[in-house]
């Protein structure tokens, strides 16, 4: 008996439905179990931003690069902004979109312990056509 795997999908699912409908304890346990992979993540990510946005200088000054970018992310969003990480490389130099109603900001972000020259900076020029 050859079963294709739409057939197979439909008699798996019939059969864990009925075995969450016959036993409420087994069905209670799924949708709690559901309930914590979705709750957790959301939870962490709101503790996680929270502990960015009461950063100090002095916990700024020990984040790495990316930190400080999420840093950075959280704070403009606070601030109003729709904010958008760029990957981590192959972003011509950008960390963050920001838009707003009207415009569209590229952000370069850098946390150097020393002063940063000139050729940290990429020209705009570089990078308008890439976010557009």
């Amino acid at each position: 008996m050859d079963v294709s795997f739409l057939e197979g999908f439909e008699i798996g699912f019939g059969l864990l439905w009925a075995i969450l409908m016959s036993e409420p304890l087994i069905t209670l346990g799924v949708f709690f179990t559901l309930g914590l992979v979705i709750a957790i993540p959301i939870v962490m990510d709101i503790r996680w931003e929270r502990k960015l946005k009461e950063s100090g200088i002095r916990e700024i000054d020990q984040m790495s690069g990316r930190n400080f970018v999420e840093y950075l992310r959280v704070l403009l969003k606070n601030l109003g902004f729709r904010v958008k990480l760029t990957p981590p490389s192959g972003d011509y130099g950008a960390d963050l979109v920001l838009t707003t109603s009207d415009q569209r900001i590229i952000v370069q972000a850098k946390r150097y312990k020393k002063n940063v020259g000139i050729k940290a900076v990429q020209p705009y020029s570089r990078t308008r056509d890439c976010f557009s």
